[in-house]
């Protein structure tokens, strides 16, 4: 079998042809993948050249700037691809996905998308988030429910449906799951979800009964036994935990080795978790492994803490010279994206709601000149970081091409806060403030807090650091180190956040 040839390669033949627009076109979508989205638009123009009106070739280009975050170039490529030719299922859902992230109304879109593949569940995925960006919970919320109607085991669209319903505040959010499991009891993969669902929200009593009634269908299935030993663990039951784990590996996938973990360090075992510090590192996952290290490498006194977590090379804080002006109005922006009525279902958010979609790709002015200014911060920060370090969590993956994986906004009211929780999917993480409520007269209140992990772990560790938040201030730090926010009397505390990969 012949092997795939190198990028740069490849990129060289295309150039040599750029009139074959069926060779120009892979090679640059492959340019995603590589993070050299601008050598693929380069192709991309070297090809328009010969044939200016190729859809296939305007559809790239508009996958291309989208990656880079260029979103109204994006929805212009892709517009101008829509006139070029008869209109693809594909180059339909790609208009109607960039058009929601660049926060223009995209339900129209969707539904034309859908009508194209109507078997297609990612369009109606889309469909429904983007009614919902136009305050039509209700119509989401319909949409999902007659789609699961007709295909009951789609575990997406029910996980999608309790997201909705906890957003908008409403009740029975795992009512069409347990519709579901009363037409079809021997599924287990309905059984894990709501399980995972009742987990991820807090709602242990109910994961218990949970268990319980599928333990009637399937017995002591593997799935079953390690869902009871996440439960253990989460409610510190020693003795049950332990049973449940010996049955297993605890290692076999992520959420149980995660667990694991967790377990090991509530019930005061920290020298087990680093015992498996060779074999944690060697993971592909390795990032949901770093936090509970740098627990058990504190607790034990390990004196690669210093090396694994320097906080003053790793944590720096931007003032990126917003005027009280330009602040008051990104502001009014943010809070005009707040749609969600309640918390979220599955994030550390408390007391507060955050908001849906790639905060960055958005068209706003004031949310592009955020983007603008903390890309030269990130820049500044890269460029300061030590030498790699391979196996290093930050200095072992330092990205050629920083990225945005994620963005968006959060805002607290009185009483809320963030649990200690981490990334595990970035690489580096952060908090800009926006707004934030007066000062308290003493403590520290609303305060971002690095390093302290959950209290329910039981650690006894303070945090490494305590940063007051100041509107205009960005504080950024490595994914993987435990971070909070302490809970505050009264007033509003409006941030911006992102992970770069």
């Amino acid at each position: 079998m012949a092997s795939t040839p190198s990028f740069d390669t490849a990129l060289a033949i295309a150039r040599r042809d750029a009139r074959d627009v069926a060779a120009v076109a892979p090679v640059a979508l492959r340019a995603i993948d590589e993070r050299r989205e601008e050598d693929g638009l380069a192709l991309i123009d070297q090809a328009l050249h010969h044939a200016p009106r190729a859809q296939v070739l305007l559809h790239v280009q508009g996958l291309l700037y989208r990656a880079l975050g260029e979103t109204g170039r994006a929805v212009a490529a892709l517009d101008e691809a829509a006139g070029a030719g008869p209109p693809t299922s594909r180059l339909a859902q790609a208009r109607a996905h960039v058009a929601l992230e660049a926060g223009f109304p995209a339900a129209a879109l969707h539904e034309e998308a859908r009508r194209m593949a109507p078997l297609d569940r990612a369009m109606v995925l889309g469909h429904a988030a983007a009614l919902a960006a136009e305050g039509r919970e209700a119509d989401a919320d319909a949409l999902l429910v007659d789609t699961l109607r007709d295909d009951p085991r789609w575990i997406e669209g029910h996980a999608a449906l309790a997201r909705t319903r906890q957003a908008a505040g409403r009740s029975g959010k795992l009512a069409s799951i347990d519709a579901a499991l009363t037409a079809a009891p021997r599924e287990l993969a309905l059984w894990q979800l709501k399980i995972a669902l009742q987990h991820r929200a807090r709602e242990h009593d109910a994961e218990a009964n949970t268990i319980a009634q599928a333990r009637q269908q399937f017995g002591e299935s593997e799935a079953l036994v390690a869902a009871a030993a996440m439960l253990a663990a989460e409610l510190g039951e020693a003795g049950a935990g332990d049973a449940a784990f010996a049955r297993l590996d605890p290692f076999a996938e992520t959420a149980l080795m995660v667990h694991w973990l967790r377990h090991q360090v509530r019930q005061g075992r920290p020298e087990r978790v680093v015992a498996q510090a060779p074999r944690l590192i060697a993971r592909a996952d390795v990032n949901d492994a770093w936090p509970y290290l740098s627990i058990a490498m504190r607790m034990t006194g390990d004196a690669r803490i210093g090396w694994l977590e320097d906080v003053p090379r790793f944590v720096r804080v931007f003032d990126l010279g917003f005027s009280p002006g330009d602040l008051a109005d990104l502001a009014t922006c943010l809070r005009s994206l707040h749609l969600a009525r309640a918390q979220p279902l599955d994030q550390s958010v408390r007391g507060g709601t955050q908001t849906d979609g790639p905060l960055f790709q958005r068209m706003e002015p004031p949310i592009r000149a955020l983007r603008q200014r903390i890309e030269k911060a990130i820049a500044e920060y890269v460029a300061a970081l030590p030498d790699p370090i391979e196996g290093h969590p930050l200095l072992g993956h330092i990205p050629r091409r920083p990225r945005f994986i994620g963005s968006w906004s959060v805002r607290l009211t009185g009483g809320g806060f963030h649990d200690p929780h981490i990334h595990s999917y970035g690489w580096l993480s952060s908090a800009f403030y926006v707004a934030v409520p007066e000062a308290a007269a003493s403590g520290e209140e609303g305060f971002l807090t690095l390093g302290e992990p959950q209290a329910m772990l039981a650690t006894g560790l303070a945090p490494y650091r305590t940063i007051a938040p100041r509107p205009g201030h960005l504080v950024l730090f490595p994914s993987t180190m435990w971070h909070a926010t302490r809970p505050f009397g009264s007033g509003e505390r409006l941030t911006a956040a992102f992970d770069v990969g």
